[in-house]
């Protein structure tokens, strides 16, 4: 049984006088009208009407139940038309934490165009790689590449981050082009620090769901994925990107993959936030927005993704 339903089709019975003119109201059969207050009673254990050939009335507890089924119903469609409205032009200001490389090459050039489509909108963006602080940054949502949630956030998945490994053509003409893992032992792998003290050390590689780690020598360390970008535009050596970093200066040429039957499916991105801060109409706007410039960038979720 609907509940839902079995309730407006019980109060529209009460509201209309009869079956009959519910039946019409609500643009169903009869018979269908008396089936759901039937199984709303059996659901009940109550009688809530008194029924003769000639006349309907409400019984003591079908009245009781009619006055708190109407209020009900009455707040949903309030919900229902607030919510419409506040998604037509949410308010307020939006606080949200995307990674470094996510920001500057998908979410903020087209941010502008966002923004101009709620003008009581304000969005306040903040890069960082390392996992927000929701109370002490007052935000209401992260994206996140990681499979590392802090107790008591709410991860919904995009998709799965595929990392590619490029260098640009100048420095594989130099240094030649690896063909397995083992073969990077003999180039300049340029690494990651994603937050003071860490640095990334390990590359991950995927063969048969199977992942495979090397720490090659580099001897050039950056602290974001613009930056590792922009030393291997220079030459400097060979990087593991997050795909929605580079695809712009694959297509052009600027930067080639290579190993990529070695690439990784990646780890998985999603949206991050407090059990309460999703039904806030600003962040599910936003959420759509992104939610449609990643989804190019990004493989299906699996349950089974390949942990490193």
């Amino acid at each position: 049984m609907d509940r839902f339903q079995a309730l407006k089709v019980f109060t529209t019975v009460v509201d209309q006088g009869s079956f009959a003119a519910a039946a019409r109201v609500l643009d169903v059969s009869p018979a269908t009208v008396t089936e759901q207050v039937q199984a709303l009673e059996a659901h009940l254990k109550t009688k809530l009407l008194n029924r003769t050939t000639r006349r309907m009335s409400l019984t003591a507890e079908g009245a009781a139940y009619h006055e708190h089924a109407s209020q009900i119903l009455a707040r949903m469609e309030e919900a229902d038309a607030m919510l419409t409205a506040t998604r037509i032009s949410p308010k307020g200001v939006l606080r949200v934490m995307v990674p470094p490389l996510l920001g500057t090459r998908v979410l903020l050039p087209a941010l502008p165009a966002f923004v101009a489509q709620y003008p009581d909108l304000r969005v306040d963006v903040s890069l960082g790689a390392r996992a927000p602080s929701f109370i002490a940054q007052n935000l209401d949502l992260g994206l996140q590449a990681t499979a590392e949630i802090e107790p008591g956030l709410v991860f919904r998945p995009l998709g799965l981050v595929p990392v590619l490994n490029c260098a640009s053509p100048e420095y594989l003409r130099r240094r030649g082009v690896p063909r397995t893992p083992d073969d990077l032992d003999t180039h300049d792998v340029i690494g990651a620090r994603p937050a003071p003290g860490v640095v990334l050390s390990a590359l991950r590689f995927e063969r048969d769901r199977r992942i495979v780690s090397r720490e090659p020598r580099g001897r050039m360390i950056a602290d974001s994925g613009d930056a590792q970008i922009a030393l291997a535009l220079a030459h400097g050596g060979i990087i593991q990107v997050a795909e929605y970093g580079v695809r712009d200066l694959l297509d052009s040429g600027r930067l080639v993959r290579i190993l990529k039957d070695w690439e990784w499916s990646g780890p998985p991105l999603g949206a991050v936030h407090l059990p309460n801060r999703f039904l806030q109409p600003r962040v599910g706007v936003f959420l759509e927005f992104a939610q449609k410039l990643i989804a190019p960038h990004v493989s299906p979720y699996r349950e089974d993704w390949v942990r490193p």
